[in-house]
This record gives C-alpha cells, structure tokens and sequence, in this order.
C-alpha cells in the first residue's frame, strides 16, 4: 500500500513538472533555453539571454553551365572547402538535353557564400529558390518534455530501490522502460532538427545551354544511331524466333501442296 503512494505521489509530480515546463515555454521560451543550456538554474542576469531562432534552411539552384565535368568538380571541390558534403547525385534528360543534379549538407552559415560561388561561375540562372522553416517552438516544447521525462525516470529509479517483493519491480520496472522509450524519441527528434538546423540543404542542377549539345548533326547521328540498333534488334528477334519462321513456311508450303494436288 505505502509503495502505491510513492507512485501516485511521483506521477502527481511529474505532472506538475511538465506543467511547469510548458507554462516556461509560453512566457520565455529564450529564457528556458538559456537555462537549459545552464543545467536548469536561471538567475535574472540570465533573463535578458537572447536566442537565435532556430531555421531549417534549403536552397534549389539551376543553372546553365559551360563544361558539365568541369562543373561538377567545381562545386565538389567549393562544397568539400566549406566542410559540406555530398548526399546524391545522378542525370535525367527531358526534351533532348541532360540535367546533371546534386545534393549537398552544407553548414547554414555559409550556404549564401556557396551560393554566391556557384552564381560566380554559372553561365545563366535559371532558377533559385531558398527556404526558411522556423523550428524554435517545436525544439524548445520537445526540449521541455524531454528535460520532464527524464527527471521522471530518475525518480522511478529511486522507487526501483524501494521496491521489495517481485511485482513491485516488475510494475516499476515496465514504467521504466515506457519513459526510456519516450526519452530515446524525444532525444531523436531533438538531434534531428540540430542536425537541420545546422547543416542545410543545397539542390544543384545544371546542363549546357540550348544547342550545345544536341545541334543538327548531333541529332541526325544520334537518330542515325537509334535506327541501327532497332534494325539490328529486328533481326536478331527474327532470328531468337525461328521456330515460329519454319513452322510458318512449312504450312505455306502445305498448303500449297495441298491446292496443287486438288487441281490435278
């Protein structure tokens, strides 16, 4: 009976905790983090802390370029410099000519000057587009939840030592394991919008101008060159179906056999 208390008395706190943390949230939300980032204490020297916001940055940039290999080594080389990196790449072709596209995670604080870079040494702008999501409230309310839940699970481990007979550990226990399950959540979502908000997303695609690769001559070949290999596929279908070609003639010469013999 005493052990039911300690849990009803716990979960009661923990409840007013997160209250607690919420109400934090709405009135100061620079100021919980402030304190956060403190450990939890907060005195008014730290009430004027200022915070930045917290911004999911993506850019989307294409461009008409010169020399496709040389491109490409150009915004390797820019991105590897500013300490980015590359998370795909590949080509498509639409209306005869090829895009050549790349993703990049860049460091928010130089995106502009990677930007700027590109711009430098792109021949035409076709398209740029850079996206700002404002994720602050979302950290701070997940931040608050998960600073509750972990003072929760600190408490049941308290209770977890008072516990005697093998229910009460089993019941303590599977709360333990339900908190560590939301702490292990939270903590991901956590170090996701970290992970977005410090490293942003660059979409790359560029192609030669019009005419630079698909001129006249270029296209005669190149149907020239579709025409030889559907031919060559013709006669090789012909001949992967020769059995039907034998039967075929066969019964042609049947047949004929046949209505000659009917005319005699």
């Amino acid at each position: 009976m005493r052990f039911s208390i300690y849990i009803i008395i716990l979960l009661l706190i923990a409840a007013c905790d997160g209250r607690q943390s919420l109400r934090m949230e709405k009135g100061s939300p620079r100021s919980f983090v402030a304190a956060s980032a403190a450990g939890g204490e907060q005195d008014e020297g730290n009430a004027g802390v200022s915070l930045d916001r917290m911004l999911i940055r993506e850019a989307t940039l294409n461009f008409q370029c010169s020399n496709v290999v040389e491109t490409k080594r150009k915004l390797d080389a820019l991105v590897k410099n500013y300490k980015g990196y590359s998370t795909n790449e590949g080509q498509n072709t639409y209306e005869d000519r090829t895009y050549y596209n790349q993703t990049f995670r860049v460091p928010e604080s130089k995106l502009d000057s990677i930007i700027a870079k590109i711009e430098s040494f792109a021949l035409t702008i076709d398209d740029k587009n850079i996206s700002s999501e404002d994720v602050t409230e979302e950290f701070i309310d997940v931040s608050a939840r998960l600073a509750t839940k972990k003072e929760l699970e600190s408490r049941y481990r308290d209770i977890l030592k008072l516990a005697r007979t093998v229910e009460e550990i089993l019941a303590v226990e599977r709360e333990l394991n339900n908190v560590r399950s939301e702490i292990e959540s939270m903590e991901g979502r956590v170090n996701y919008l970290q992970n977005r908000v410090q490293l942003s997303t660059l979409h790359v695609s560029y192609h030669l101008p019009e005419g630079g690769t698909f001129t006249f001559g270029s296209k005669f070949v190149n149907a020239f060159g579709i025409g030889w290999n559907n031919l060559l596929s013709f006669i090789i279908g012909i001949f992967q179906a020769w059995p039907f070609v034998i039967m075929i003639i066969a019964g042609i010469w049947a047949t004929r056999k046949y209505l000659w013999k009917g005319r005699g």
